[in-house]
């Protein structure tokens, strides 16, 4: 484009379309209207002497001679439109504020109203202006002006046409200016043009190659969560450059043939790399889009923006990182011309509403050097820095060189960042640059960028030496003594006073030495709840060892694990402890064995990544130096009473435990039973009067709810320690909101069993202070460091792998050197030798020095290719009014492939979750099951117990209410959906479509009703879905219905028997569709409709042997693949099943070719083998390619006739082959699966069938009579477009696609009638008819349990008639929905048949919605299809048909990704308007979910987003 020589021409006229950038500006105006986001102000102070009407009457010349400025933007006739006005009054007002005594002041507050006061772009004018006097020579010009008309390099333009106006004024004589070549109508006339043909294609195809699978948005680490729909809150931060910084840049750039641009931009990617992790960058930068004579002397807004991609990966030095910038950098500028949105609609990243698509953060340069300053005669003006208190980006970084001085101006969304944050990042960013400057071998990994504010709070230091004290068994003993008659323990009516404990716990020991247990041994522990666990405790450590505890429930498999990785001398049980304890045998005296504080006191094991636990073994000095650390936060005492909560197994109770007997207090075990139960565990603590208190926070949140209920407050509870699970705001707030326990004092406490116990505290004051899951500080005995994958501390507000050092630090993993090796490694301190344990746990430092938690290193799972952060979504869930707590975890049975769940405590039902999910997070992200809990189940330890969770079911859109099934009748249905559905407890309310029914699945329901002799309609499922109104319905069956089980040829006239050839299984006739496919094949050659090929990418071995047994295999199951057609020689056309077909095998091997290559040999072969057609007289009507890629991947190709298979039978023949493949692969004898029993000649007898009904004649003549299908295209129709032109596919945005399942779910019907109502409302729109006429693409299947085993081409083609006038879009959805139930018995007529009573028999559009759940197997299998986009696309598709205009819905099987694949066979329906199409498509659903209640003939399509 950019090369183009032709002239932008003048036109002259008043009205012209948007150009590209501005109508991205005006749909962000409707989006989000009456802001002042795009207001861009001019402010400069003026010193001299100034006329004000001189300068009033220069703004009105620039106004009249810049067309732009008298424009308005009206969207009367659907599309927007810019409207030049002849003249137009401009806003100007002028004040003198000398006499005020504090004009600066009072000017601010002037400045602040014009500048921030938003445009109403279709009333205009879209500019203003003041003039402030604020001293005797002394002035304030503002100027604002909303974007849409107006760009940076505007700025200079007006600047010297408004002082040649001025100086004009003064001098009473005529702007000595030259007339204007165009206007900026003109261009964007230009720009429309050049939107279109084979050159704007190639451009937008470079873009799409550019950016695909670029992320879709860079994980800036910000101060507060980004709300869920993005806002426009801002401000500017400015941070001056040191002198010569810019001139050094230069320097090196000129070195390494780039420019001064590409090095900034490249020192930039470097921060956000370092920032956020990622390699993967896209970076916006504006460009002036200038690149013509004609415009430079123009007004208007001309900037594009370009997503440059920079790769970071590999952590390069700086200097290669530069030759990535600059090489990608120049090629990008070769197509700077392709707007930004088209490139943006174009890619079609996953869209949320909470940040701006494909790019986020922007970078520019800004080179005023040299500029003359503006003169108003002798007024001389300076730039006035003002905030309009908005941002565009979530980041907008300016580098601006000026001769004044250099520095940073950065635009920043203020609900992300506070401006210190920026401030840093803008410091880093000259420290990064510094060190590359000064050496651009330097790795950008590595390179520092570290400030002295950093440096002061995230620098390591070494943790204080500890000395050792007593071991713990010798301190309790001294406690003992202190307080002899004290109890100690409490266990229901049980007491155990200090004394007796000790005494207990000392024969019990002496028992253990009598059994060989030594100083360095391990005692395993297998004892219920109760004082036994204390004084087996006790003993162990007396007797000189240390204990390994395990839950008596647990497996006998794991207790064995446990006690063999630890290597113990015996396990004490419960009726050991009673034994000794009980004997007279064992002195109660202490023992004073010889021992150290470096002895072993515990192995408790934790969960490993391998799924074998690991032992942690801890030192008595571990325990006693945590307790020494916090004895003056605390200042635990022997008035204090714990709850030892949490089972042995988990480290709090060595927290819960020892916190009570190193203090002389008492110790209340708590019942396993109470502990389950949170209003019997709240009444423990009043009845007990506890003080201190351990919880997980998700037993907090079921505490707090039972705490509120009790009849009196926790008066005597003083702290609530928290630890084991990142505490989130939530949990928080409920407490302080709920709780009774005006005394607790609650502490949020990080640790983990490596580094005994706890890490850090940090005191909660109230809600509104903990915003963050904030850990606070090391505790003294203990030091904290943050750090990068190279070991570097990172800096303030950036998360990195947290590593501990000090006395806490267990002694590692028992039995396994080379793990503790890896975890238990030096530090980074430099000169400390001491082990730092390396948790895996993710955090970031605060400024003010303590620490924010932020999961694991290793939580994400990955679902469908896509890597998932659970906690993202259960931060989302959170969000919901309704929800008080949630877990959200991947699911996988053996049989299904892995998918998220989300369990959820609170009053939402799952359809009202899904919605709000949706319009928050990408389809990927929203759970494929929403399961209502009353509470999270809690492990011993107090965790969610993720084994207790209930099996998930598939409840998308149930209500909360649940009754079962009542009648006979309603558990009969109940059960065919739990069999055909896989959904559990099914209820009365229950809705067939929301729990993930769907027209295919409705037949299986109801052949397995037929099975067992009931009938159901197929129109109920769509008129009555819902269970308990569905059940009336169901009867007894009393005849055959579609089971019609025709004998091989009795479908053959008998005057034909007698020509049949022989080889042949069966033969029966043509049907409708079949007849009409060949017709148009026939009709029109050169496009071949119908003659389809896909061709996939497939990831897995391939065997070929197995494979051509697998193709013969299936050929043989299914007779359909065995047909041919003969047209002419019986009575009429037949199809012919031949007994033996051999469909071959081709196998190319391309496993030496490089990628390029591959790609261009798989193409051509594809299109190749298209082009070659089918003899419609000898079977096969199918062919199967192979082309091998590589050891694991190749390309699988298949050409078949549509008239022998519709989509559901491709696919499921496709997912059968491979599936095939796969068994015999592994296993050559594997045994074929058992015939189909039902076959195509059954569909046939019932085609013929419903052909002679009298009953659906009638319907149809009711219904169509002199009824006109909608016409497309502006003139007369014409074949003349070939396959490969006239296609567009789109795939969906994933928040947009998300957004159909739950807007049906909510609606109670399919999401084929939410996509149908979209596609009729963009038809509404294309052919500008309020009432649309529409193909509809229906199945015809049996209804009978066999009904899908079926190959065939079951499908009709019927016409719907829409009328829209007084339809709100929840209304349009349930009348196609209805509609779609009314011709569900009439289905099968022959569309030759009701196409005799139209006025006009030729459909222009129709529509088909696909969900084929065969491809749903595929997804996570050993061989499955390699596409980025639904996960079952094909690289290659070419399916022609002779419709005007064909679209189909695809919906991925195993997800909500979706794509709209839009083709025309006709020329009179322009490549325009299916892009047209395509965005009304779009909107219509973004319409339709956000206002239901909306009229459809009001709306205003899709132009935003075209």
């Amino acid at each position: 484009m950019s090369a183009s020589w032709q002239p932008i021409t003048r036109a002259g006229e008043t009205t012209a379309p948007l150009s590209s950038g501005q109508r991205s500006l005006w749909f962000l105006d409707r989006w989000a209207p009456g802001t002042a986001t795009y207001n861009l102000p001019w402010v400069r102070r003026l010193r001299g002497r100034l006329d004000p009407a001189a300068v009033e009457r220069a703004l009105h010349g620039v106004v009249a001679r810049h067309e732009a400025l008298r424009t308005v933007f009206s969207a009367a006739l659907g599309e927007p439109r810019q409207v030049v006005r002849p003249e137009v009054v401009v806003p100007f007002t002028t004040h003198d504020l000398t006499a005020d005594p504090d004009p600066e002041s009072h000017a601010a507050r002037l400045l602040h109203d014009v500048v921030r006061r938003p445009f109403d772009l279709e009333r205009g004018p879209l500019l203003r202006g003041c003039l402030l006097r604020t001293g005797p020579d002394r002035w304030i010009l503002a100027v604002v002006v909303h974007h849409i008309v107006w760009d940076e390099l505007s700025t200079s333009v007006f600047e010297r046409e408004l002082s040649e106006f001025y100086a004009a004024a003064e001098h009473d004589r005529p702007p000595a200016l030259e007339p204007l070549p165009v206007q900026f109508a003109d261009y964007a006339r230009w720009q429309r043009e050049r939107m279109t043909g084979a050159a704007f294609e190639r451009q937008l195809t470079y873009w799409r190659d550019r950016l695909d699978g670029a992320p879709a948005s860079l994980a800036l680490p910000t101060d507060r969560r980004r709300p869920a729909t993005q806002t426009f809150h801002g401000s500017t931060a400015t941070v001056p450059l040191p002198e010569g910084l810019l001139d050094r840049a230069r320097d090196l750039a000129r070195r390494e043939g780039a420019t001064g641009f590409m090095v900034l931009l490249a020192a930039f990617a470097a921060l956000v790399h370092r920032h956020t992790g990622q390699d993967d960058l896209v970076i916006g930068t504006p460009v002036a889009g200038r690149d013509r004579l004609e415009l430079e002397g123009l007004l208007g807004y001309f900037v594009n923006m370009l997503a440059l991609r920079i790769d970071t990966g590999t952590q390069p030095a700086f200097r290669h990182l530069l030759e990535r910038v600059r090489d990608g950098v120049l090629e990008d500028f070769d197509h700077q011309d392709v707007p930004f949105d088209a490139v943006v609609d174009r890619v079609l990243p996953d869209r949320s509403g909470g940040r701006s698509p494909l790019v986020q953060v922007v970078f520019g340069y800004h080179d005023g050097r040299g500029a003359e300053s503006l003169r108003l005669a002798d007024a001389v003006a300076s730039p006035m820095p003002i905030d309009t208190g908005t941002a565009k980006f979530d980041l907008i970084w300016s580098v601006c060189d000026e001769d004044a001085g250099a520095r940073v101006e950065v635009e920043y969304n203020t609900d992300l960042f506070d401006e210190a944050t920026v401030v840093r990042m803008a410091r880093r960013w000259m420290r990064l640059l510094e060190g590359v400057l000064a050496d651009p071998g330097v790795g950008i990994g590595v390179v520092d960028l570290l400030t002295d504010e950093d440096h002061a709070v995230v620098q390591p230091v070494a943790a204080p030496r500890v000395p050792a004290g007593p071991r713990l068994h010798e301190a309790f003993e001294r406690v003992a003594a202190e307080h002899p008659g004290r109890t100690a323990v409490t266990h229901g009516d049980e007491h155990l006073t200090y004394t007796e404990l000790n005494a207990r716990a000392n024969r019990l020991a002496r028992y253990l030495r009598s059994r060989g247990v030594e100083r360095g041994d391990r005692v395993g522990l297998c004892l219920e709840r109760g004082p036994a666990q204390v004084e087996a405790v006790l003993a162990v450590l007396k007797a000189g060892a240390a204990y390994v505890p395990v839950n008596p429930a647990d497996p006998a498999e794991r207790q064995e694990v446990v006690f063999g990785d630890a290597r113990v001398r015996l396990v004490l049980r419960d009726e050991d402890v009673a034994g000794a304890v009980a004997s007279g045998s064992w002195s109660p005296e202490n023992l004073s064995l010889a021992g150290s504080a470096d002895d072993s006191a515990y192995v408790i094991f934790t969960s490993g990544s391998t799924g074998r636990p690991k032992g942690v073994e801890v030192a008595h000095r571990n325990v006693t130096a945590l307790f020494d650390a916090v004895a003056g936060r605390f200042a635990f005492g022997a008035d204090d009473v714990w709850t030892a909560f949490h089972s042995y197994a988990f480290d709090f109770s060595v927290w819960e435990t020892w916190g009570a007997l190193l203090h002389g207090g008492r110790l209340v075990v708590v019942p396993l039973p109470v502990a389950r139960a949170p209003e019997r565990f709240a009444e423990l603590l009043v009845r007990e009067r506890v003080t201190v208190l351990s919880q997980t926070p998700s037993a907090l949140a079921q505490l707090t709810s039972a705490s509120a209920g009790l009849p009196v407050p926790l008066e005597d509870l003083r702290w609530v320690v928290l630890g084991g699970e990142a505490l989130q705001p939530h949990h928080v707030a409920a407490w302080f909101e709920r709780a009774k326990a005006p005394a607790a004092r609650l502490c949020n406490m990080y640790g983990i069993t490596e580094t005994t116990i706890h890490v850090t505290a940090h005191q909660i004051e109230s809600a509104h202070a903990f915003q963050h899951s904030v850990i606070g500080r090391a505790l003294p005995h203990l030091s904290v460091a943050v750090l990068d994958p190279h070991g570097a501390p990172v800096p303030i507000g950036v998360v990195g792998e947290m590593v501990v050092g000090g006395a806490g630090v267990a002694k590692g993993y028992v039995g396994n050197p080379e793990l503790t090796a890896q975890r238990f490694a030096p530090g980074p301190v430099p000169g400390d030798t001491t082990p730092w344990y390396r948790t895996g746990d993710l955090a970031r430092w605060r400024p003010d020095g303590t620490l924010e938690y932020h999961g694991r290193g290793d939580d994400q799972v990955k679902i469908r290719g896509f890597r998932i952060e659970p906690g993202e979504i259960r931060h989302a869930l959170l969000a919901h009014p309704r929800i008080q707590d949630c877990v959200v975890v991947a699911h996988q049975d053996p049989d299904t492939p892995p998918h998220l769940v989300a369990y959820v405590v609170g009053e939402a039902g799952p359809a009202e979750v899904r919605t709000f999910l949706g319009a928050r997070l990408p389809a990927h992200l929203v759970p494929s099951v929403i399961m209502p809990l009353d509470r999270l189940p809690l492990t011993s330890n107090g965790k969610v117990d993720r084994r207790a969770l209930p099996r998930p079911r598939a409840d998308v859109g149930r209500g909360t209410r649940h009754t079962p099934p009542e009648s006979d009748a309603e558990r009969l249905i109940a059960e065919a959906w739990q069999e055909v559905l896989g959904v559990d407890d099914i209820g009365r309310e229950d809705n067939f479509f929301s729990l993930g029914g769907d027209s295919i699945r409705s037949v299986q329901v109801a052949g397995t009703l037929r099975e067992r002799g009931y009938e159901l309609d197929l129109e109920a499922f769509f008129t009555t879905p819902v269970l308990a109104e569905l059940a009336p319905q169901l009867r007894r069956a009393e005849g055959p219905a579609d089971t019609v089980g025709q004998a091989p040829f009795a479908l053959v006239p008998p005057a034909d028997r007698a020509f049949l050839p022989p080889g042949l299984d069966d033969a029966y006739p043509m049907t409708a569709m079949q007849l009409a496919m060949v017709y148009h094949m026939e009709a029109d050659p050169g496009r071949r409709p119908y003659q389809n090929v896909n061709s996939y990418r497939m990831s897995g071995d391939f065997d070929e042997k197995a494979f051509a047994a697998a193709l013969t295999e299936v050929v043989h199951r299914h007779p359909v693949l065995r047909t041919s057609f003969d047209l002419v020689s019986f009575s009429e056309p037949m199809q012919l099943v031949h007994r033996d077909v051999s469909v071959p095998l081709v196998v190319e091997d391309l496993r030496g070719v490089g990628e390029s290559a591959q790609l261009a040999r798989v193409t051509d072969l594809a299109l190749r083998e298209w082009a070659v057609a089918f003899d419609l007289a000898t079977a096969p009507l199918l062919r199967v390619l192979v082309q091998r890629l590589a050891e694991d991947v190749y390309q699988l190709t298949l050409v078949e006739h549509h008239a022998i298979l519709d989509g559901w039978s491709f696919t499921s023949v496709f997912a059968e082959l491979l599936e095939r493949h796969a068994a015999l692969r592994d296993d050559p004898d594997s045994p074929p699966p058992p015939p189909p029993a039902s076959l195509f000649r059954d569909y046939v007898a019932l085609e013929a069938r419903a052909k002679a009904s009298a009953t659906s004649r009638e319907f149809w003549k009711r219904r169509m009579t002199g009824v006109r299908p909608t016409r497309l295209g502006t003139g007369r129709h014409t074949a003349g477009r070939g396959a490969d032109t006239g296609v567009l596919e789109r795939t969906l945005p994933a928040a947009l696609a998300a957004r159909v399942p739950s807007f049906a779910a909510a609606n109670g019907v399919g999401a084929k009638s939410v996509a149908l109502a979209a596609h009729v409302a963009a038809i509404s729109r294309l052919a500008g008819t309020h009432e649309v006429v529409t193909g509809l693409t229906v199945n015809g299947r049996l209804e009978d349990g066999a009904g899908t085993e079926a190959r065939g081409v079951f499908l009709n083609t019927v016409p719907l008639r829409v009328p829209l006038d007084g339809h709100t879009w929840t209304s349009l959805v349930r009348a196609v929905h209805q509609q779609e139930s009314e011709i569900t018995p009439h289905r099968r007529t022959p569309y030759s048949e009701i196409a005799r009573h139209l006025a006009d028999p030729t459909l222009d559009c129709s529509f088909t919605f696909n969900r084929f759940h065969a491809l749903g197997r595929l997804a996570e299998g050993r061989t499955r299809i390699v596409d980025p986009r639904l996960g079952v696309e094909p690289t290659v598709r070419r399916e022609p048909n002779h419709f005007a205009l064909n679209v189909a819905f695809v919906q991925d099987p195993a997800s909500d990704r979706s794509m709209l694949i839009v083709d025309s066979a006709d020329t009179a329906v322009t490549t325009g308007q299916l892009h047209g199409y395509v965005a009304d498509f779009f909107a219509a659903i973004q319409h339709m979910t956000e206002a239901p209640d909306g009229f459809v003939t009001t709306w205003r399509g899709g132009e935003g987003t075209r």
